[in-house]
């Protein structure tokens, strides 16, 4: 048997090892349920499923050194949100969805995802600049209105102030004596605005917006901070609902609808971090989740073709809104799926609801989302062919063709199901196991053969370990899968009290030889 106890006498924070230890080969395997709870392994982003245009984001990924799914699965977002509120799909009669989608890429510093999004961000941005116009012209036109209307209400007052005397009701006020609402730039990029702000942006622009935001914790972290209207407001987004704002200085903001696509970064531990806080209240499961697996780093990388996103952005812009016939309101012209494609959909749709049956927690939620959310790639499929040149006239595509729900539904069933359960997959586990997996980790960080629960608890650090209860519930899980035996201590000579508890590790959990 080797002895891996130190003889070095024990620091004063230090506690007395315990004194018999166990050779690797008595101990049983630890419990693969908390050894594998690292993430997943990410599923391979299926090119193929954007048709002509996939060889373009493979370079361009390519290119900013990132991973393909860093490019590919924005560009679905930023695709709905550019077409915004000018289409919906029609996934059964008197089921629509609107134009929107939500994308989180995950990942750590250094892995490509913000170069990536700048490039689909600037396309935008230029997209946002060609809508402006000569907003120097339209605000001189603005001036020249405001004066009429001043001096149409100069005259109204007038007629008023001579009703008066007279003793007969004034005329209401005039249309054009009322000031003219003054001219603002068009918006359809917004990088970090208050819920308020953004809920007057999306009022101003019928078409609705984008927000990216590099990093997404920033966002979804500060909900509630200034009131309790954030979370209503991006729940009600989500579906193209405007939840009105009462804003601080009086008044209240509302609109028809609120088309917002969302697209933003973040890193694996604050997503995780961020799933554990929140109440499983649907918001982030409503999030398409990209965290690909580490690119090796390459000197020579091909060239991407930034210009191509401004060219498919401008093409997508040029969709048009419908108006009403009875109202005059415009309104998103609604693409029917083709028979064909209903049919490949409806087979989809009942075999996903077997799936959310079976399943619990962030996964349910997810699962449950899934289903408008293939309805609504399947729709920004069909717009990316036709803005790569593949189909449809001038106007756009009549239909949701059986190829574009055929590619969502595979999409959701080969990439995005696998990718949320390696986001969601520890979330999903009790609250003491997910624990437990972060307490293995820190073992393995610190190599020690064993350790004393008061102190690790108190000096540690480790993520909700920060309570006796809390190392308790970890170490009877721990206990109860292999991977720690208690041991008892003798009382240090002269002391009283109960005697120390320090716990075994199995060396099966270590590598190389542990420090006592």
């Amino acid at each position: 048997m080797v002895d891996l106890v130190s003889t070095a006498a024990p620091s004063p924070r230090q506690t007395p090892s315990p004194r018999v230890f166990d050779a690797a080969d008595v101990w049983p395997e630890p419990d693969a349920r908390l050894l594998n709870g690292g993430p997943r392994r990410a599923p391979e982003f299926p090119l193929e499923c954007l048709g002509s245009l996939g060889p373009w984001v493979a370079d361009l990924a390519a290119s900013k050194g990132a991973a393909v799914d860093y490019v590919a699965v924005p560009l679905l977002a930023f695709t709905a949100g550019v077409v915004g509120a000018a289409r919906e799909v029609e996934l059964r009669q008197g089921w629509r969805q609107p134009c929107i989608l939500w994308v989180a890429s995950v990942g750590n510093p250094s892995c490509g995802k913000s170069p990536t999004l700048a490039v689909l961000k600037r396309g935008v941005a230029q997209i946002e600049r060609d809508l402006a116009g000569d907003l120097v012209e339209l605000r001189r036109d603005h001036e020249a209105r405001k004066m009429d209307a001043q001096a149409a209400r100069e005259k109204w007052e007038t007629g008023a102030r001579e009703a008066a005397k007279q003793g007969r009701a004034a005329v209401p006020l005039p249309a054009e004596a009322e000031e003219p609402p003054e001219p603002q730039a068009p918006r359809l990029v917004v990088a970090d605005a208050t819920t308020e702000k953004l809920a007057r942006l999306i009022a101003d622009n019928e078409r609705g917006v984008i927000s990216v935001r590099d990093e997404l914790a920033g966002l979804l972290g500060n909900f509630g901070k200034y009131g309790g209207v954030d979370e209503p407001f991006y729940l009600s987004a989500y579906d193209g609902d405007f939840s009105p704002v009462d804003r601080q200085k009086g008044g209240t903001i509302n609109a028809a609808r609120a088309n917002l696509s969302l697209v933003g970064g973040i890193q694996p531990d604050k997503f995780q971090a961020l799933l554990y806080g929140r109440a499983n209240d649907g918001l982030v499961s409503r999030f398409l989740p990209v965290w690909p697996d580490p690119k090796p780093r390459k000197w020579e990388v091909p060239h991407g073709d930034e210009a191509r996103a401004l060219k498919i952005f401008r093409r997508l812009r040029s969709l048009q809104m419908d108006t009403d016939a009875e109202t005059g309101e415009r309104v998103p012209r609604v693409l029917p799926l083709t028979p064909e494609a209903g049919g490949i959909f409806a087979a989809w749709y009942l075999e996903q609801s077997e799936k959310i049956d079976g399943a619990s927690g962030f996964m349910s939620e997810f699962l449950g989302k899934s289903l408008g959310a293939c309805g609504r790639v399947a729709l920004v499929f069909e717009l990316l062919d036709w803005a790569a040149g593949v189909n449809g006239s001038e106007d756009g595509p009549a239909s949701v063709s059986a190829r574009s729900v055929q590619r969502a539904c595979e999409m959701f069933a080969d990439y995005f199901e696998p990718m949320a359960l390696r986001v969601y997959a520890d979330a999903a586990l009790p609250e003491a196991e997910r624990k437990a997996i972060g307490f293995i980790k820190e073992l393995q960080k610190r190599n020690v053969r064993t350790f004393n629960a008061r102190q690790a608890q108190r000096e540690w650090g480790v993520p909700g370990v920060s309570t006796s209860e809390d190392m308790r519930a970890v170490c009877e899980v721990l206990a109860e899968c292999d991977c720690i035996r208690e041991a008892e201590q003798e009382r240090p000579e002269g002391k009283r009290g109960r005697k120390q508890i320090a716990y075994v590790v199995n060396p099966r959990l270590l590598k190389g030889r542990a420090r006592a």
